[in-house]
């Protein structure tokens, strides 16, 4: 018996068509309704219908010349997972009388199943709802479910209609995943991409706002479409749940989807160039900000956070209205704990270890601890890098081990309540984590039902996390100091991140009033503290890597390094050399955050001279993975061309003076300088002459010529970089990829990577360029 192929595709049947004797006639009567709905809806199928509708026909003849034996049910068994559609032909309701509905509803099934592989083919992914969907419509049949087949329509109507029928069935909540189905189908709502990342697409709720914060005179504004966060009550949540709407899965906070010029005359005095040149600048800026979205499932969603955050407040207010004392101490302890857990990000097993003090400790130790006066706060321990004892000889190693955080919104007011009540206890909850587990799952769990949330005890301590980490001015290591949580992604970058306490203090407050404003939390106790805005400072320390070099530190060899060069004269050629030779290899660390490893730079062939890019392989693996691209400043590739091109002068001089090391330099650095041997370590001449005897400049040799003034070993320059650009508000994507930070999955240059290396020369150029010139680095000209 042999089907058209393309019916054989869109029934999703096997090569072997079991049961056919059954499904075949049925099929008929659904494909009968397919054509009318796709005549209604003027579908891509409508022309091919009748073809497959005399294709059936004929196997249906064929099949009774032959006599072909009938085959058993059985047949069927094991082919739903691939042939869900043909397997699903051969559900059938015992009530004949129902028969004509569920044929109906097989065929929108099939129409909207069609739909969404014309749609997989674009990149979306339906492989859960498409199971979902077809389940409903094998279980509907049963006895247990067969009301809910009776309210459905039993004649034929677009798709739309029928849709509108299925949301009003509200006593239905099974047929949700069919009505999720359809609206996927029609483009209502959007489906998982996976190219582009795990995540699922947002509510489709858009409402036009500008995107140019600051439009030029006379230009017209750039407005964009915005997906926004909408607020639901659990009265809509319900109706949103019932359209086939997640309720959870929203945008944080916003995402520009869509930018437009919305004047009447797109040039306006411009030039196309400078529109299209505008244009890529506005859409740039649009990137950078979504790539800061959390999409994650892992991650609360701005809605599940208002609903935390409300129901931990009415939680502390509710002990009022309870007369048993006991319960009051009950309900404001959990308030407490969920706070801290909340707000400042403590897994629970940390948070129970919280310990309280009425003044400040000199030396805390816990990774929680509450202070009651002059006003209450809390002290974290920062998360820190673990360094080798060989790192220990550098005497800039003293760093804050905790950081003191106000929220700005007086959340510290309900731990100070609690705390006072149990009379400035040291431990402030004395219970096990079993104990506390409980009654945190217990509080969760009526949150979920009561607002439709899915809230775990970690994604409730991880959400100001990773609110920190997608704040603008921060990135992971930030939260990671401001929290004390670990995290896999940032436990290299933490070695080389260090910043103060005013400014991490200051991105923890905008985080908190940022969620306060977004979630419409306001919390008001009954004895209000004023808002602290700023932390208290006894401790001016830093936090997280210990070997940062301040910027007077750095300008500090910087000016020794040159004055060596000039100290040397014109005269002196082999002197000159080797403080050239010194201050370039400097000069390449501090704007490239090239790691001297082995050796103080890259090959020649790994250097655009043009473009000012170059190919960084230092500390890598054999496959390369961590190679990395960077772009060189110009006043350090104008370095490098001028210490190339003197080289010759030192062979010259050689030729004459130093006969037992010409021959050497003459192999080394000439077949390097005139053919570009790719088989050269380094970039040549990296190396000292020291009475007659070349002396390659390894990382050791190289800190001895360091002044007293900076303390710090050869690497330290890329601690300098990298917190000095995340100060700046350089993004954290363009840092990690400049530093050579990231994991699987993070890599900035692979295949479906979307970083531009426009975008990413023009970001660097902004901040390295200022942090050169701020330090005193430039241009040392090798023989005036």
């Amino acid at each position: 018996m042999q089907l058209n192929p393309n019916l054989i595709a869109y029934i999703e049947a096997p090569e072997e068509l079991n049961e056919a004797h059954f499904i075949i006639p049925r099929l008929i009567r659904v494909l009968d309704h397919v054509n009318k709905i796709a005549n209604l809806d003027k579908l891509p199928e409508l022309s091919s219908i009748p073809l497959w509708l005399q294709s059936c026909q004929n196997a249906l003849q064929a099949q009774a010349a032959q006599g072909t034996n009938i085959e058993s049910i059985d047949s069927l068994r094991g082919l739903y997972e691939k042939h869900q559609a043909y397997v699903t032909l051969s559900y059938v309701p015992r009530d004949h009388n129902l028969l004509t509905k569920h044929d109906i509803l097989l065929a929108h099934l099939f129409v909207a199943n069609a739909s969404c592989h014309r749609l997989e083919d674009k990149g979306s992914v339906f492989k859960s709802s498409r199971k979902s969907a077809f389940t409903f419509a094998r279980s509907i049949i049963k006895s247990t479910h067969i009301h809910e087949l009776e309210q459905l329509p039993d004649t034929i109507t677009s798709t739309e209609d029928y849709l509108s029928h299925l949301i009003e069935l509200n006593d239905c909540p099974r047929v949700t995943s069919f009505i999720v189905f359809i609206r996927y189908a029609l483009g209502i709502r959007k489906g998982v991409t996976r190219e582009g990342g795990d995540g699922h697409r947002k509510h489709p709720a858009r409402d036009r706002e500008p995107v140019s914060e600051n439009p030029d005179s006379g230009q017209p504004v750039v407005s964009g479409t915005i997906t926004k966060l909408p607020m639901y009550g659990p009265v809509k949540e319900k109706e949103l749940d019932r359209s086939g709407l997640s309720i959870g899965e929203f945008t944080y906070p916003l995402e520009i989807t869509e930018v437009s010029f919305s004047d009447d005359k797109p040039l306006d005095g411009r030039t196309s160039a400078d529109h299209i040149i505008r244009s890529k600048n506005v859409h740039k800026n649009m990137a950078m900000s979504n790539q800061m979205l959390i999409s994650r499932w892992a991650n609360l969603s701005m809605y599940e956070a208002s609903c935390a955050a409300k129901c931990i407040t009415t939680l502390y207010r509710s002990r009022i209205t309870h007369k048993d004392q006991e319960r009051q101490n009950e309900l404001i302890e959990l308030a407490a704990l969920l706070a801290i857990m909340f707000w400042f990000s403590a897994p629970l097993e940390k948070a129970i270890r919280t310990v309280g003090y009425r003044i400040e400790p000199k030396s805390p130790t816990e990774a929680v601890t509450f202070v009651l006066s002059p006003q209450p706060f809390l002290l974290i321990k920062t998360a820190q890098p673990h360094y080798t004892s060989q790192v220990r000889k550098y005497s800039k190693l003293d760093i804050a081990t905790h950081l003191q955080l106000t929220t700005g919104i007086s959340v510290e007011q309900i731990i100070a309540t609690y705390f006072q009540s149990i009379h400035c206890r040291k431990k402030l909850f004395s219970g096990t984590v079993e104990d506390y587990k409980g009654k945190v799952s217990g509080f969760l769990s009526s949150v979920n039902n009561q607002y439709g949330c899915r809230l775990t005890v970690g994604r409730l301590s991880s959400f100001m996390f990773e609110a920190i980490a997608g704040a603008a001015n921060s990135e992971v290591t930030t939260g990671m100091l401001i929290t004390g949580k670990a995290c896999f992604v940032g436990a290299t970058p933490i070695y080389y991140t260090a910043t103060d306490s005013e400014r991490l203090h200051s991105l923890y407050q905008k985080t908190c009033l940022h969620i306060a404003k977004n979630t419409q939390f306001e919390f008001q106790s009954e004895k209000r503290s004023p808002l602290c805005l700023k932390p208290f400072y006894p401790d001016k320390r830093m936090h997280g890597a210990r070997l940062r070099p301040t910027k007077s530190e750095v300008s500090a060899l910087c000016e020794k390094l040159k004055q060596d060069v000039l100290r040397a004269g014109k005269e002196d050629v082999i002197a000159r050399h080797n403080a050239m030779s010194i201050y370039t290899a400097a000069f390449i660390h501090f704007s490239t955050g090239y790691r001297a490893v082995g050796d103080p730079s890259f090959k020649l062939d790994e250097v655009d001279f043009m473009e000012g890019f170059a190919v960084v392989s230092d500390k890598d693996s054999d496959d390369k993975y961590h190679s990395r691209l960077v772009w060189i400043p110009e006043g350090c590739l104008e370095q490098i061309k001028v210490y190339r091109s003197q080289l010759h002068k030192l062979l010259e001089y050689a030729s004459v003076c130093l006969p037992a090391v010409y021959q050497k330099l003459s192999e080394e650095l000439l077949g390097a300088i005139e053919k570009d041997n790719k088989d050269k370590k380094s970039l040549p001449g990296f190396f000292l002459i020291v009475d007659e005897n070349i002396t390659t400049l390894t990382p050791k040799l190289y800190e001895t010529f360091f002044p007293s003034e900076y303390p710090f070993p050869a690497n330290a320059h890329r601690h300098f970089i990298r917190s000095n650009l995340l100060e700046m508000g350089c993004p954290g994507d363009v840092i990690n990829a400049f530093m050579g930070h990231w994991e699987r999955g993070q890599e900035p240059w692979a295949k479906f990577s979307s970083m531009s290396p426009i975008d990413y020369k023009v970001t660097l150029a902004k901040h390295i360029t200022k942090l050169l010139g701020d330090c005193g680095w430039e241009t040392m000209v090798y023989f005036p």
